[in-house]
């Protein structure tokens, strides 16, 4: 299993910040960072928050128990190298997108592992241009035409990754919610959702609350992905939520995905969803854990 520090060196690298960036994001010395990267020294429960929130993954990603690679095996492949994610970046940023696509394919190739995949490149990468193109760091034109591009390359993701077989009682909705135009990320977590074994239906933008509840009550989903891109989709977001659960246990479970839900954990609970993922990578297993413990609460009593 690969260490803390080079996950974090991974992950700074990736999204295209020096030691002393990170530090003074983290208000640390930058000799701090390298103290973390070669293992002589570990952040507390605070830090790794920040860090979490930096980096958009979960405290679990960062310390290797979920993400990159298998259980009990190396996560890093010998062809991956903390500066490919900038060149994908770059190509994207071009126009590039045939080499953009070929390079994902090149690395499925080289690592036969779907997560590492996604989780490496795609995720942080577009969760990178999101952040900074809220915090004014890039012209809305240029992260408006950045968009447009992932948003081909997103399109052909699932011809790239190899999908299970579709199962029996599987069936999802994907919808953004109102007034909200950014489908690139709730694309992503359907797509995720699809090699999984999910039968997915991206719907996209458009529908009112009262339509969602239409559709659920005639598709019957086990599943229900919202997603609210700005902190100002949240609250439409929620009344499309309270639309759907008046439908009672016929109600599906119930996901949000945004910045606002990865920097406040707690507000997919109090908007009355079922839960949110830190990124799209994790949305399979949080799907399926949901669903069981639906099932089981759903379950009539044994007898004895």
């Amino acid at each position: 299993m690969a260490d803390f520090g080079q996950r974090l060196r991974a992950l700074r690298q990736s999204h295209g910040y020096g030691q002393r960036q990170l530090a003074e994001k983290l208000n640390v010395a930058q000799t701090t960072i390298a103290n973390y990267e070669a293992n002589s020294r570990f952040p507390g429960p605070d830090t790794l928050r920040q860090l979490a929130d930096v980096f958009l993954v979960s405290i679990d990603f960062l310390m290797g128990r979920e993400g990159w690679g298998q259980e009990g095996g190396s996560p890093w492949n010998e062809s991956f190298r903390p500066d490919e994610p900038k060149k994908l970046e770059l190509a994207i940023q071009n126009g590039q997108v045939n080499e953009a696509m070929g390079f994902l394919q090149e690395q499925l190739d080289a690592s036969g592992n779907l997560d590492q995949v996604f989780d490496y490149y795609v995720a942080p990468l577009m969760e990178s241009m999101f952040r900074r193109w809220q915090d004014g760091k890039v012209p809305e034109a240029a992260a408006m035409q950045f968009f447009d591009h992932m948003r081909i390359i997103t399109h052909h993701i699932p011809s790239l990754f190899p999908s299970q077989r579709q199962a029996y009682g599987r069936d999802g909705f994907a919808v953004l919610a109102p007034d909200n135009e950014h489908d690139i990320g709730l694309r992503l977590v359907s797509d995720r959702l699809k090699t999984a074994g999910w039968n997915m239906f991206f719907l996209g933008s458009g529908h009112t609350p009262q339509r969602i509840k239409e559709f659920s009550a005639e598709g019957m989903p086990r599943l229900l992905c919202i997603g609210a891109a700005l902190d100002t989709h949240v609250e439409a977001a929620e009344r499309m939520i309270a639309a759907v659960r008046s439908l009672g246990a016929a109600a599906p479970v119930i996901l949000v995905g945004g910045p606002a839900f990865r920097s406040q954990p707690k507000l997919a609970k109090d908007i009355g969803a079922d839960g949110s993922a830190s990124h799209a990578g994790e949305v399979p297993g949080l799907a399926e854990r949901l669903l069981k413990q639906r099932q089981k609460a759903e379950a009539p009593p044994s007898r004895h």
